[in-house]
């Protein structure tokens, strides 16, 4: 492999555990330190756009997995990189909206949610809940959805 490429892998790599590391819940100053948690975030505004890319290979398209991001802080993301990609990042939260809208179409419909999550496993139901919520959330990077 050429040095570039190698340079490139590497970089791609350091952009994927930085994303998993944002979106796992513990990134915060107390969860992964202050200097971490700022060192991440100036990368992040660096290279905003090179976040993205990454960040739509994990979780968009065929990479789509509802149970897994009910679990995941995907705006985290997200926040970071509105103020330099405003329309790339409210065009990939409108996309997850759309997804989880598509996942959720059963439970929009239901007439009465609170018995149809009575009838799910307790996992299923936790998942749906979770999904409804950070579906309201991404709304907040792209209105229009």
């Amino acid at each position: 492999m050429a040095e570039a490429e190698r340079r490139v892998e590497q970089g791609h790599e350091a952009i994927v555990r930085d994303i998993l590391t944002i979106v796992g819940g513990s990134f915060t100053p107390d969860g992964v330190s202050p200097e971490v948690y700022d060192a991440t975030r100036r990368r992040v505004a660096r290279n905003a756009g090179g976040y993205l890319g990454v960040f739509e290979s994990l979780f968009l398209g065929l990479k789509f997995d509802a149970l897994s991001q009910s679990r995941l802080y995907l705006q985290n993301v997200l926040s970071m990189t509105q103020e330099q990609e405003p329309k790339r990042t409210a065009e990939d939260a409108g996309h997850l909206v759309r997804m989880y809208s598509a996942v959720l179409l059963t439970y929009d419909e239901a007439k009465d949610k609170d018995m149809l999550l009575s009838l799910l496993p307790e996992e299923v139901m936790r998942a749906i809940q979770r999904l409804v919520t950070k579906r309201v959330e991404l709304r907040e990077f792209s209105p229009e959805e």
